[in-house]
């Protein structure tokens, strides 16, 4: 009998034996050439080589059905039972040298690590601003020697108010500016009775009034400075730096401990008084209750600047009622230091009221980089005269940007009434450039 592959099958009916397909069941058979375990069969593995998908012929199916299913059997018996085992454990190896080679620096690896997560809260609340963004409790010890108490004893009894000091003069006087509400009874009538400045020392001593303003609802006391000298002038900033939703502080006296924190509503509002008159250029600020002995304290901003003095007012509408309300620190001392020196208190004004930051889409728009919202333009007055209306933005006032309605508001501070300054404003998508004269901000505005 011919032993070589390639001789004819007599069992076959003369069929030559074809000569199998290379890969296909060979390799496992051939210990010594192929792998260290044999190969499984093509029907039991989950790849195939293409070639495998192919018939390799009657004499090779009747060799599988016979002579290597009998080696397979015999190769995977005992194996039958562990092949799961070893191929975890294969996998946890791999898994494991992976990372010891990520360890020892064999090769470099990038890994993104993605955090599912959820707020504690469904807000952040005014007090979890407060400690985690602003240390409010210093900011609260920065002023406490620049904040005090003051009572008056009016017809109807005391009443009792906070105060900021301004300055102090080299001859021993301490001059403090408060809020005018706390005499505006006594004005009424002509008598107020006795002024007293409690300081946060504890040391007392009579007061002067030197002046009260009712545009801006201020008042200025003059009063001999403190025998210990443990007080201090504000650290005094600017409603430039704010802008709407910025986070502040009010504090009152420590007589009457009130600290209050709030955000800014506006910075240019315009308020009905239950009195018939009306104040504006006033900052408004959503806070909860101020209590009437805190007006007349600070309003501080993050950095522990003085940008406003709060008032205690009547307003006439109820959204008003539930906001407070102080006036710019940028009027403050533009009224305080003419009264201090002894010259005329002037409001420039050029009629533009309840005016408001531009949205940032409007100013994209534009492609302006911010600008102040003119809310109304009073008729007569400046403003209209340059041709300002309504909902116009104002970019730039004296050569100097606008951007936000504080710097307005701080801009026009230093201006001087009856003096014509160049102004630049947007009307219907177009810049306009003229000059505008500051006025004087009549009584009833």
């Amino acid at each position: 009998m011919d032993t070589r592959p390639d001789a004819p099958d007599p069992s076959e009916d003369g069929e030559a034996r074809q000569e199998p397909t290379e890969g296909v069941g060979t390799d496992w058979v051939m210990e010594e050439e192929g792998p260290f375990f044999a190969w499984l069969p093509p029907e039991d593995r989950l790849w195939r080589h293409p070639s495998e998908g192919q018939s390799a012929g009657p004499v090779l199916e009747l060799a599988r059905s016979r002579s290597d299913a009998r080696r397979w059997a015999d190769w995977v018996r005992p194996l039958r039972g562990t092949w799961a085992v070893a191929l975890v454990a294969g996998l946890i190896g791999a898994t494991a040298a992976t990372g010891i080679g990520v360890a020892g620096g064999l090769w470099p690896h990038q890994t993104t690590v993605f955090r599912s997560s959820q707020p504690a809260t469904s807000s952040v609340s005014l007090s979890a601003l407060g400690s985690g963004s602003t240390n409010w409790t210093a900011i609260d010890d920065s002023v406490a020697l620049s904040v005090v108490t003051i009572s008056v004893d009016g017809v109807s009894g005391p009443e009792v108010g906070s105060g900021l000091v301004f300055s102090q003069s080299s001859n021993g006087y301490t001059y403090i500016v408060t809020d005018r509400a706390l005499f505006a009874r006594g004005l009424a009538i002509g008598y107020y009775g006795q002024v007293r400045v409690t300081y946060a020392t504890g040391e007392s001593a009579g007061a002067q009034l030197i002046g009260a303003d009712a545009l801006s609802g201020l008042a200025v006391l003059k009063a001999p400075s403190p025998p210990s000298g443990n007080t201090v002038p504000a650290s005094l900033g600017s409603v430039a730096s704010l802008s709407d939703a910025d986070a502040v502080l009010a504090v009152g006296s420590r007589a009457a401990p009130s600290v209050s924190p709030g955000l800014v509503s506006a910075q240019d509002r315009t308020v009905s008084l239950s009195d018939g008159s009306d104040m504006d250029g006033l900052m408004a600020v959503s806070m909860t209750s101020l209590s009437p002995t805190a007006a007349g304290g600070p309003l501080l901003d993050q950095f522990g600047q003085v940008v406003g003095l709060t008032l205690s007012l009547e307003p006439v509408s109820q959204s008003d009622q539930a906001l407070t309300f102080a006036a710019p620190i940028d009027e403050v001392t533009r009224v305080a230091s003419a009264y201090v020196n002894g010259t005329p208190v002037t409001h420039p004004w050029i009629g533009i009221t309840d005016a408001m930051d531009a949205p940032s889409e409007m100013a994209h728009q534009m492609g302006i980089f911010g600008g102040v919202l003119a809310g109304g333009v009073a008729s007569p007055g400046p403003a209209r005269a340059a041709g300002i209306r309504p909902y116009d933005i104002i970019t730039s006032l004296d050569g100097k940007a606008t951007s936000s309605t504080g710097a307005l508001v701080a801009e026009l501070s230093e201006c001087s009434p009856g003096h014509p300054v160049p102004v630049t404003y947007v009307h219907s998508g177009h810049t306009v450039r003229t000059m505008v004269t500051i006025g004087n901000e009549p009584s009833d505005s």
